[in-house]
């Protein structure tokens, strides 16, 4: 089915009982237009916003989960301008990185990729997820993490695999470096759009190839194990 389909089905959630990869994909992206249109009042080819309230009670959720667990676990600061903040000086605390340069949020925060310390020889680089932003049809899709404070707060520090402290956890001992997500753009991003006369940075190629950067320079050139 092509994107451009029309796709027929008896209401939005009827999508989920689709088999089919392309029909699916295509009534996705048309059930957000519907959705977009009504919530905004906007149709017609002008931009309306979708920033549908179930995405911003997960967010809210994980930082009531991320706070809850700062009286036993937080992050340090380092600034690549100021320091080559390596791994042997963050002395197995977690640690924000702040690398400088074209990295950033969508809403413009400056950005940072989280380091949790370990041994040098086993890496885990976790992409932290958190939707997409973009446009579909004329309507620009709300549906991502957009913030530094919101991307930090569903890292998942000192829970599952960065839960240090669990001895059944069996990547405790990895160093675990973490692109933070706050782009809205899988990680991929390279450009500025321009969206309802507003301007939106999706910079996730440069947020991510910081961290992995970082990896390279910071951990053993030769890896006992490496999880991605």
């Amino acid at each position: 089915v092509a994107p451009e389909a029309e796709v027929h089905l008896d209401a939005d959630d009827a999508c989920l009982s689709s088999t089919s990869p392309g029909i699916d994909g295509a009534c996705s992206l048309q059930a957000l237009q519907r959705r977009t249109q009504r919530l905004s009042g906007r149709g017609g080819g002008r931009l309306g916003f979708l920033e549908e309230p179930h995405w911003l009670g997960w967010l809210q959720r994980a930082a009531q989960r991320s706070e809850l667990l700062k009286g036993t676990i937080s992050y340090e600061e380092c600034h690549l301008k100021d320091s080559q903040c390596s791994l042997e000086s963050m002395e197995g605390k977690p640690t924000l990185v702040y690398p400088g340069g074209e990295t950033t949020c969508l809403n413009g925060d400056d950005y940072a990729f989280a380091v949790y310390p370990g041994d040098s020889d086993k890496l885990l680089i976790y992409f932290e997820g958190g939707g997409a932003c973009w446009e579909a049809k004329g309507n620009v899709v709300l549906q991502c993490t957009d913030s530094m404070e919101n991307g930090i707060a569903t890292t998942g520090l000192g829970q599952g695999f960065q839960n240090k402290q669990d001895m059944a956890n069996p990547f405790r001992s990895y160093t675990v470096v973490e692109p933070i997500y706050c782009s809205g753009d899988a990680h991929i991003g390279d450009r500025v759009q321009e969206w309802s006369g507003k301007q939106f940075p999706q910079k996730g190629y440069a947020n991510a190839n910081s961290a992995v950067s970082w990896a390279k320079n910071n951990v053993d050139a030769t890896l006992s194990n490496l999880v991605i």
